[in-house]
């Protein structure tokens, strides 16, 4: 009877040691993930410290990729227009820029196929010093614009060939750039800029 209340007191001595011990590492694991927890906090503060504002803007922008635009028929005319649309939309441009931005893209994109036959637009938010805007790049591989000048012309016939035409587009946006090289291709570069 001594004997087995000898191995009880023992063994009773021996759970309390395993739940002493167990007690002890959870007491340990909760010290590592609060210390863990407190790196983290100082990092991340560190990290927004160390960030200029327009460095953390350029940093979320980078979450945004560009949409590129394969353009070779009617429906990607459509597609492009609603995208450029979409992005406005989601930067917060007015209903009449949400409006001049897709017609802009469409007149653009349309010169494309009718005038290469194929090519892409790219649209993309953009920030330069304080302001933030929206950027669309119209590339094609075609014949180029053998005279830019009459096509940007408002007097000039050729400068409605098709719809507003250069010029009128031009109107519609803050900024227009165009680069052409006949029998290279055209690359006109659009922004507008939010207000």
């Amino acid at each position: 009877m001594l004997f087995h209340r000898v191995v009880a007191e023992e063994e009773i001595q021996v759970y309390e040691r395993i739940m002493r011990v167990s007690f002890e590492y959870v007491q340990v694991q909760r010290c590592v993930f609060h210390v863990l927890a407190q790196n983290v906090a100082q990092w991340n503060l560190l990290q927004n410290s160390m960030m200029t504002p327009a460095s953390r803007f350029i940093t979320n922008m980078h979450q945004i990729a560009p949409h590129v635009v394969s353009i070779r028929s009617d429906a990607d005319i459509i597609a492009a227009r609603m995208a450029a649309r979409d992005v406005a939309r989601s930067m917060g441009f007015s209903a009449i820029d949400q409006a001049r931005i897709a017609t802009a893209t469409s007149e653009l994109a349309r010169n494309i196929l009718l005038y290469a036959g194929e090519g892409s637009v790219t649209i993309a938010q953009i920030r330069h010093d304080t302001r933030s805007g929206i950027e669309m790049i119209f590339e094609d591989q075609g014949p180029g614009i053998a005279n830019l000048d009459l096509f940007l012309n408002d007097g000039h016939p050729a400068a409605a060939v098709s719809g507003l035409g250069l010029a009128g587009t031009r109107r519609l946006m803050d900024e227009m750039d165009i680069h052409s090289v006949a029998g290279q291709g055209t690359t006109i570069t659009c922004r507008r800029w939010l207000r």
